[in-house]
């Protein structure tokens, strides 16, 4: 049914956003420039009103994300996620595609991100690494691609001289055991671990 905006106020940091209250209806917040044109005693069609909440919807959507985008990269699958805990479908998908074409999410430049991550402070074997990707929702092309070219021995390597220290006083069969299992749960091949393993145990040995 039409409505008549009774009352349009000023609100939030600096007065960047008003708050819109239309007869029989809840209350919209609007960023500024989002609500030119409009004045109170205004009446409005249904399909003015319907405009006007998605464009808040959109608005708080636009917001949201950005807060999620603040801490970290997200996946395209995290932030609709995130969304949908809040907002319909049909918000959530433009939002996404505004993201989208803003640059502010791409799915191939997320991957790379996690990965470089990964390798930095918590070297991680192609299993692992698949998992996690998979999780947020990356595509298998984009996973091929961003993992195709890493040296897993080497990760293998680096994320066992970071745990050989603390075990450096294990006999040999206790240390292997260890560092097996501490691999295997990082998602390295048994081929590396054999690899690896030996290898890093001989390292320590030398140094004592």
């Amino acid at each position: 049914m039409p409505g008549f905006i009774a009352r349009i106020k000023p609100c939030g940091p600096e007065g960047k956003k008003v708050a819109i209250t239309i007869e029989g209806f809840p209350p919209l917040i609007l960023p500024r420039t989002e609500a030119e044109g409009l004045r109170e005693g205004q009446v409005l069609s249904e399909e003015q009103i319907r405009e006007l909440w998605e464009r808040a919807e959109l608005s708080k959507a636009w917001e949201a994300s950005l807060h999620l985008l603040k801490f970290r990269p997200r996946s395209e699958q995290e932030i609709r996620a995130r969304l949908r805990r809040k907002f319909p479908p049909e918000i959530v998908e433009k939002t996404i595609i505004s993201l989208r074409e803003k640059g502010l999410v791409d799915d191939r430049l997320f991957a790379r991100y996690w990965v470089e991550s990964r390798r930095e402070f918590k070297p991680s074997g192609f299993k692992k690494l698949r998992y996690e990707l998979r999780s947020k929702g990356i595509s298998p092309e984009i996973i091929r691609e961003v993992l195709g070219n890493l040296d897993f021995a080497e990760e293998a390597y680096k994320a066992a001289l970071k745990k050989a220290q603390r075990w450096q006083s294990l006999d040999e069969f206790s240390f292997k055991k260890k560092m097996a299992d501490f691999l295997a749960r990082q998602g390295f091949s048994f081929e590396i671990i054999e690899e690896v393993v030996p290898k890093v145990w001989r390292e320590i040995q030398r140094e004592e």
